[in-house]
């Protein structure tokens, strides 16, 4: 038996700085670099070490139990099968971004801009604008052949078949139009019109899907059924989902293009109003963290199992962004309002309207007219810069076409020379052949020989004359080519400028608006940063961008891509993502240490000889604590959950529901109007539309394109104003004081945990003194086990946070389930007059039974929040057990190689080992890693990447830049040898953004190399102080 060293009761706790553990006083971006980096370099490691782990195991007979033992083997899967589910953990991150916007804003080149991929969505087509939801994540196989992947998700036989119904039913309700007595003729057209508007969405699509002509299905003859089972093709794809996968980025494009817009597949079929979502994988800078791009056609498409999934989605986001074309947002009173109350509403209730998880995006700011808005914009004409690069390009182009006047007519004066010159030429010829030959005398050749000479000198005369034009004629072409480029330059700077103070214009109403909605929201201390009346608004220009990336000559106004607004955007969803992202990764992070201290600790040599014990006798002996400490983990944690039932977001309703019935008459006596949020507005809907939202059970009802297409949804616009009064409530509940409950509860966990270990500590001292001194390293890594039920216990709370959006609309569930038989009463009104009746019979039924409908409403919401709740005590129960489980682990892979060296199988105990030997190298390398991260650009990359108000077109002044660059590079070089000196005393120079930019790709790549020699020489002194 080993003796004890001196000092085995201190406590010698293994050091856990590590970089990321010890970061907190940095940015949050740099900590998220150095966290997501640990957690990547531990998966590489894992994945190592799970392979040399396995492929012994492997080779271990299930017969040798002995050997198995010796090994540690049921410890060791249990490790690797940690590992394997925390692999699956990580890559099931992600961040919802959802794209929404109108036909036609430009959501798709968005989609492809912020992807860096321009060519892999196709544009919608109208027909398909609002097919299906589409969804990019990125793509975590590594295959080359599966560089991009799509699952195209089918919809159901049933769904098909009720939306065939629906078609088929409304061609039969047109039929019967014929038949039917109408008080007024005018009725008659009214109620066709409506029939053939709404058929004209739904038809063409049916006709073109299964191959039929619009004579054939409005004869009335077919169903349903018939029409479906004449396709077993198409038959054979409904309820399914096809895979597609491609290693070429067009290849793939071409591919999946059929199943999102109303191209043919290779088959020839017309497969998109079959699809309910398209879920796309590819490697995309913006995809890498977790985000996913949702392209959301809308919660009211005309197919329900569509408008679900839409709905589905919806309710996830984390963030969403309305695209609108600059032009409809300078125009409509804001481009937030692409967004119906109701969404609107929504966001509130869920905690997500505000700055950090909502955007617009002014689409298409290339689309202007500049001259137009320089003459009708109060601020271009304000704008001094503005003004004088107008004036200058009237200058320039005055003297550019005084410059092609006088190139006319020098090049006219040219020609006139060289005619004359060429005609001197061709007498100098004539006298040289003839006329000296045809004299008869000396004295008439000399006269011949005079005329030559004479001929001669005026054709130098020309010549140097022409010469002269030819000089001048360069001059002016220089001139104009000089004169050109300036207004080339001044051109898009003045577009530039034009557009700048366009997007400065539109983002302020739009600002001015959204902090008049969000006026009533919660402010608290804890939400004042994000719920200050403002919403990021960030222009773009994808077309531009795309150009860029391509290498095409850049658009007027746009000379790089940091002018397009892209870069901006990107940047915003990365800084809206960080918080997410650092909780999920300390999540990582604390699971990946104790996993990481507990192979090291099973690799280390048991070098103080034997030590006798029994593993049996520790482990019979501290189960008793495992139990007690589990019970009051338990316990703690029940009391965590009812102080969480304590918090009620509905504990005002009955003070507010006095006001009820006021608003419900208020609310259904616009149900009338074409434009029901407007009150000044008296204009009324077509009685035929009415009568078909009532068909609907009040909606959601959308009118045809032809009559201006609008939502009509008559219970979510009753359920909008009685929401809106808990608004308050709820929001302070769900994303204020229920994440508050987590400290209280983590505070008491630390309490017992430290109760619990000093237990196990003492029963291990009295039962086994001989393994006390190996015993701290594992303490110390099972007292960090804590913060991981801390993260669990956040992840709890989060979750039923997240669920918040699931209860609220039971409350328009419940509100459609109780006006339902109104309006079919309403329905049964006939005859003259029945508009009128019908409007008259709702505004007094609704308000009546709005009390109840809303108690009712209210009520469901309470039951649906209350079985939430009750889900929790089985979810923290799992916490308890994660938590103990994890200790036996721990304890278990000390005892394994501490008794393992008592074994008689030497074989076994030599592969073991060996094993052990190879795994420490790796877990070196892993804390090496871990305490000496790389430093990355990514820390580096806080800049201003708004559109710059200033104009500089990058290059023209590239020869300038270089000049500046190449005159400094002997200044930079000095400097590096301060900076060196400074990274090796260990503390190294913060590069500014400022700076970062100026350098030269060079003189980066330069630090970069020092970087990483400055990391090996860290890494290196760590292992020799080993």
């Amino acid at each position: 038996m080993a003796t004890l060293p001196d000092g085995t009761e201190a406590e010698n706790k293994p050091n856990f700085e590590f970089a990321w553990a010890t970061c907190d006083d940095k940015d949050l971006r740099t900590r998220v670099c150095i966290k997501q980096q640990a957690v990547d370099k531990s998966f590489s490691y894992a994945e190592q070490l799970c392979s040399k782990l396995r492929a012994v195991l492997d080779k271990v007979d299930s017969g040798h139990a002995a050997a198995f033992d010796v090994l540690g083997g049921r410890e060791i899967r249990a490790w690797m099968n940690e590992i394997e589910q925390l692999q699956y953990t990580s890559d099931d991150f992600q961040i919802l971004l959802g794209v929404a916007g109108a036909t036609g804003a430009g959501k798709t080149s968005l989609l492809n801009a912020l992807l860096g991929l321009p060519e892999l969505l196709p544009s919608s087509s109208i027909e398909a604008s609002t097919a299906c939801v589409c969804r990019v994540a990125w793509n975590h196989d590594d295959s080359p052949d599966q560089a991009f992947g799509a699952d195209v998700v089918f919809r159901s036989k049933d769904d098909v078949l009720r939306d065939l119904r629906d078609v088929l039913g409304y061609i039969s309700e047109r039929n019967a139009i014929d038949g039917r007595h109408y008080e007024d003729e005018n009725d008659r057209m009214d109620e066709r019109d409506e029939l053939n508007q709404k058929l004209s969405k739904t038809i063409g699509k049916v006709c073109l899907t299964w191959g039929l002509e619009e004579h054939e299905l409005q004869t009335g003859t077919m169903s349903a059924e018939s029409i479906v089972e004449g396709h077993p093709e198409l038959v054979d794809l409904l309820g399914s989902t096809k895979t597609i996968a491609s290693s070429d980025a067009d290849t793939f494009a071409a591919e999946i293009k059929p199943y999102l817009d109303s191209t043919r597949t290779s088959e020839g079929l017309i497969a998109w109003p079959l699809i309910n979502e398209v879920n796309l994988f590819v490697k995309s800078d913006v995809l890498k963290h977790g985000v996913v791009l949702v392209d959301l056609p809308g919660l009211s498409d005309e197919v329900g199992s569509r408008s679900a999934v839409a709905e589905r989605y919806f309710q996830r986001l984390e963030l969403t962004a309305i695209v609108t074309p600059v032009i409809r947002a300078a125009d409509e009173k804001t481009g937030a309002k692409l967004m119906s109350d109701y969404q609107e509403l929504r966001m509130q209730l869920d905690g997500s309207y505000h700055k950090k998880s909502f955007c617009v995006i002014l689409s298409k700011i290339d689309d202007m007219d500049c001259d137009a808005f320089y003459k009708g914009s109060k601020e271009a004409k304000k704008d001094t810069t503005l003004q004088e690069d107008v004036s200058e390009i009237k200058k320039l182009l005055s003297s550019y076409n005084d410059t092609e006047r006088q190139l006319k007519s020098a090049t006219t004066k040219q020609q006139r020379l060289k005619s004359k010159s060429e005609k001197i030429t061709e007498q100098i010829a004539k006298l040289e052949e003839k006329g000296v030959k045809t004299c008869k005398s000396n004295k008439g050749v000399k006269t011949v020989q005079a005329k030559i000479a004479k001929l001669r000198k005026k054709k130098k005369d020309f010549t140097r004359e022409i010469a002269k034009q030819d000089t001048s004629i360069k001059n002016l072409h220089s001139n104009l080519s000089q004169t050109d480029r300036k207004m080339t330059f001044l051109d898009s700077r003045k577009k530039h400028r034009c557009i700048w103070l366009r997007n400065e214009h539109v983002k302020e109403r739009i600002q001015a608006d959204f902090a008049r909605r969000q006026e009533n929201l919660l402010r608290t201390a804890d939400h004042g940063l994000v719920y200050d009346g403002s919403v990021e608004v960030f222009p773009v220009c994808t077309e531009a961008f795309r150009d860029l990336l391509k290498k095409k000559k850049p658009m007027t106004g746009f000379p790089s891509k940091l002018y397009t607004g892209v870069p901006r955007l990107l940047q915003w969803i990365d800084e809206a993502t960080l918080d997410k992202r650092e909780a999920h990764l300390d999540s990582l992070l604390h699971t990946l240490q104790r996993l990481f201290h507990g192979i090291k600790h099973w690799s280390q040599d048991n070098t103080r000889g034997l030590v006798t014990f029994s593993r049996v006798a520790i482990e019979r002996l501290i189960s008793s604590s495992h139990k007690k400490y589990k019970m009051k983990l338990n316990q703690e944690l029940l009391r965590g959950v009812d102080n969480m039932k304590k918090l009620d977001p509905l504990r005002h309703k009955d003070d507010k529901l006095s006001s009820c019935e006021n608003t419900a008459a208020r609310v259904a006596s616009r149900w009338a109007h074409i434009f029901p949020e407007d009150k000044n507005s008296a204009d009324k809907m077509s009685w035929a539309t009415y009568q078909a939202i009532l068909r609907r059970d009040g909606g959601p009802y959308i009118t045809a394109v032809a009559a201006g297409s609008r939502l009509y949804n008559f219970p979510q616009a009753l359920a909008i104003p009685t929401l809106a009064i808990i608004v308050d409530d709820w929001v302070k509940v769900f994303h204020v004081e229920l994440p508050k409950t987590e400290g209280p509860i983590a505070n008491k966990i630390s309490e017992i945990w430290t109760r619990y270990l000093d237990e196990v500590k003492t029963q291990i001292r009295r039962t086994a003194p001989e393994i006390m001194p190996y015993f701290s390293d594992t303490s110390a890594t099972i007292e960090e086990i804590q913060m991981e039920m801390r993260d669990r216990v956040r992840e709890a709370i989060s979750s039923l946070t997240a669920q918040a959006s699931e209860i609220h609309p039971e409350f328009v569930r419940t509100l459609q389930h109780h006006l339902k038989p109104l309006f079919q009463q309403a329905l049964t009104i006939k005859g003259k007059g029945q508009f009128a009746k019908r409007q008259r019979y709702l505004r007094k039924h609704v308000p009546n039974r709005s009390r109840s409908m809303f108690l009712a409403g209210f009520t469901k919401m309470e039951k649906t929040y209350n079985d939430k709740m009750e889900e929790l005590p089985e979810t923290l129960a799992d916490i308890s057990e994660f938590a103990i489980c994890a200790v036996k682990t721990q304890i278990g892979l000390l005892l394994n190689n501490l008794q393992a060296v008592n074994s008689k199988d030497k074989t076994a105990l030599g592969k073991k080992k060996r094993l052990q030997q190879s795994v420490r190298s790796l877990t070196l390398q892993w804390e090496a890693d871990w305490r000496v991260p790389e430093r990355e650009d990514a820390e580096l990359q806080e800049e201003d990447l708004d559109i710059p108000h200033e104009f500089i077109d990058e290059d023209d002044d590239c020869s300038a830049d270089e000049q500046e660059s190449n005159d400094g590079e002997m200044e930079d070089d000095n400097d590096s040898d301060g900076e060196m000196e400074d990274d090796n005393d260990g503390e190294m120079e913060t590069i500014t953004t400022e700076r970062w930019r100026t350098i030269t790709t060079e003189r980066r790549r330069t630090i970069t190399t020092a970087i990483t020699s400055i990391r090996f020489v860290r890494s290196l002194t760590f292992f020799l102080t080993l």
